[in-house]
């Protein structure tokens, strides 16, 4: 399903380019750009996927887990490149007009709506189950929304012939895309900093631990994630002291993970 998915958007991204360098058109370049980007939100799906799966071995006794963060920050960095690239290639447009043949180029994007709206769906049915597909489903989604962009500003070329609006469309897709990957790049590097995921908040986490029955006190709490996908908790905890440690260790379980917990590390103290 993934592959299927990269495979349909490469071939589409690569088509939509040569037409926009053969229509001398900005909008489709950038657009091209902004699903090359796609590919690379997909191929992180898939790289989870592979590196989750791997066992651990020798040295990396985690497995490999943390090679997704990894590879979401390089995507952010190349992603940050080729927007700066577009937009400069934008500003020169601005001093050098071209011809462009704005009902071509509107219906060229278009087809991006259908590879985007296809792709979206191969992915809609895990994208409730998993992290990773849930961030490509929505990211093909506002991709959907950037296509239809470059439709509209094609169409209003083609009506009225300001060939303006052509790179004015590549410079709101090029911002679009930095504005993503600087958000890709800014979490993958707190990830690797053992920040905790921005989906888990540390002082929730403790007051709700706390609020369980035989939790005297929550000394300390460590958050990090473990890949893209999956994330790790390390406690230790004073217990009262008419309780059973390994009850209690499982109560706490069974409310961590219903929190998007899935390595838990307890130390209850009586």
């Amino acid at each position: 399903m993934l592959l299927l998915s990269i495979l349909l958007n490469v071939a589409y991204a690569a088509g939509e380019f040569w037409a926009g360098v053969l229509w001398n058109s900005s909008g489709l370049k950038a657009d091209a750009g902004h699903n090359l980007g796609d590919v690379g939100s997909l191929a992180l799906a898939l790289l989870a996927v592979r590196l989750h799966a791997l066992p651990p071995r020798g040295r990396f006794t985690y497995g490999l887990k943390r090679g997704t963060i990894l590879a979401a920050m390089a995507n952010g960095l190349l992603l940050l490149g080729a927007a700066a690239l577009i937009l400069w290639e934008c500003l020169e447009r601005f001093r050098t007009p071209l011809p462009i043949p704005g009902g071509k180029v509107s219906l060229t994007a278009a087809a991006g709506l259908l590879v985007n709206g296809a792709t979206a769906w191969l992915l809609a049915a895990r994208r409730k189950q998993d992290l990773n597909f849930r961030g490509a489903f929505l990211h093909m989604l506002a991709d959907a929304l950037v296509s239809l962009g470059v439709v509209l500003s094609g169409t209003l070329v083609a009506l009225t012939g300001w060939t303006i609006l052509d790179p004015l469309a590549g410079i709101a897709v090029a911002l679009l895309i930095a504005a993503s990957s600087w958000n890709l790049f800014q979490e993958s590097l707190c990830l690797l900093l053992d920040a905790a995921p921005r989906d888990l908040n540390p002082r929730e986490i403790q007051q709700a631990m706390a609020a369980i029955p035989g939790v005297q006190a929550v000394n300390t709490l460590h958050l990090r994630a473990l890949s893209t996908t999956e994330n790790q908790l390390v406690a230790n905890i004073t217990a009262t002291p008419d309780v059973n440690p390994k009850d209690l260790k499982l109560q706490i379980r069974n409310a961590l993970h219903a929190l998007n917990l899935q390595d838990i590390h307890l130390q209850i103290d009586p």
